[in-house]
């Protein structure tokens, strides 16, 4: 069921209906249910990654690219980075993903009906439209509400690690001293806005430890890349 506010109740009502007809003519029963070995693009500890998911998020980064600029000569060079590069961060996204569930840390059915009913993609005349929801989702993403509502709770809940690693990062004056140093007649011009450098070196110094937190996950997590199975299928 759609977990819309619960002063939505004809809105949900109108998608449950719509997603029972979706069910019946694109066979969703399938996608939906729950994610095996045999349908898993990886296994990252006890997590798995599924394939159409996957071929979903390789799909629209790979469009996105080639909007932006004509790479149609180096095709299947673009494709090979873009499905390495997406298969790391969805490595990366359930490996935080799993820490944040060690932390007790989640994200309520209210918060993903709020992202849900403020995405644009959605609206029709202004307004959210559920069968446009229910149409846009299974056109762009192939799945249906229960399923992306999982998918989008899953990524806030990764990116509420995220914030939460980014938030206990403190500057020390040690660190700022260090950053002159290194940054010379640079770090003069960066200090005229003082909030401005205190941010960035911020984020390098989150980008140190949250890669440095990342290479010590992968060692205490058993992490199986099966892309050459399904490579080997659409050969075959």
């Amino acid at each position: 069921m759609v977990t819309f506010l619960n002063k939505n109740k004809k809105i949900i009502f109108t998608v449950t209906v719509v997603v029972f007809v979706v069910a019946i003519f694109f066979g969703m029963g399938a996608i939906i249910g729950n994610i095996s070995l045999g349908n898993a693009v990886a296994k990252v500890g006890s997590g798995r990654i599924p394939y159409e998911r996957y071929q979903m998020q390789v799909r629209m980064a790979y469009d996105n690219i080639m909007k932006k600029q004509d790479l149609s000569e180096n095709q299947d060079a673009v494709e090979k980075m873009v499905r390495q590069e997406v298969f790391k961060e969805m490595i990366v996204e359930e490996l935080l993903y799993q820490e944040a569930k060690k932390m007790k840390m989640g994200v309520s059915n209210f918060e993903v009906a709020l992202e849900i009913e403020n995405t644009p993609m959605f609206f029709n005349n202004g307004r959210f439209d559920p069968r446009l929801y229910v149409s846009s989702i299974w056109t762009n993403y192939r799945m249906g509400p229960k399923e992306y509502e999982d998918w989008r709770k899953k990524e806030r809940t990764a990116m509420k690690f995220k914030h939460f690693l980014y938030t206990e990062i403190k500057i020390s004056p040690d660190d700022i001293k260090f950053y002159w140093d290194i940054m010379g007649s640079k770090s003069k011009e960066l200090l005229k806005d003082k909030e401005k450098f205190v941010s960035q070196l911020k984020q390098e110094k989150f980008l140190d430890i949250a890669n440095y937190y990342l290479r010590f996950l992968t060692t205490r997590v058993e992490i199986k890349d099966y892309r050459q199975k399904f490579e080997r299928n659409a050969q075959s």
